[in-house]
This record gives C-alpha cells, structure tokens and sequence, in this order.
C-alpha cells in the first residue's frame, strides 16, 4: 500500500494503487458536505463546496460533474468551476 500522503492525490484518484474502490460522485460530493455542515455547528463558520471539472475530461464527464452542481446546490454545493487549459 502507498504511503497515506499519496492517496487521495491525482496520483491516486481512484485508489488503484491501493486496491481500494473510489468514492462515487455523491459520496465524493455527500462527504464534505457532512464535515462542513458538522464544522459550521461548531464554530458558525458557512463554508460550501466548489464541483471542478477539467477540460481535459470527456465533455460528458463534465456534463455529469455540472449537473451534480446542479442537484446539490440546496445542499451546499456553491458553484461549478471548468478548469484546465483555455480555448
């Protein structure tokens, strides 16, 4: 198994290098919006989350990651952010 530092980077995306399943995009979106919705009790600081796509992806990978945007901004989901080099 990789040392922790490199799971969870773009080396280790989908835990291939560890044998372990990736998340789904609703977990991979569900989970920090659980944190965050946990740390704003506690402290009273609102943060939200940013879904990226990069334009290097399928256009429907993209797609798939705007409309999640879109089906979880009542819960925390502030934006979509297409990144990567520009046209």
């Amino acid at each position: 198994m990789p040392p922790p530092s490199m799971c969870g980077t773009s080396k280790c995306a989908t835990h291939r290098c560890c044998n372990r399943p990736a998340l789904t995009l609703a977990q991979a979106i569900e989970a920090p919006l659980r944190g965050f919705d946990r740390a704003e009790q506690e402290t009273g600081t609102k943060v939200g989350v940013i879904v990226c796509g990069i334009r290097t992806m399928p256009p429907a990978t993209s797609l798939e990651l705007a409309q999640a945007a879109a089906d979880y901004r009542a819960a925390g989901v502030i934006a979509f952010d297409l990144g990567g080099p520009g046209t």
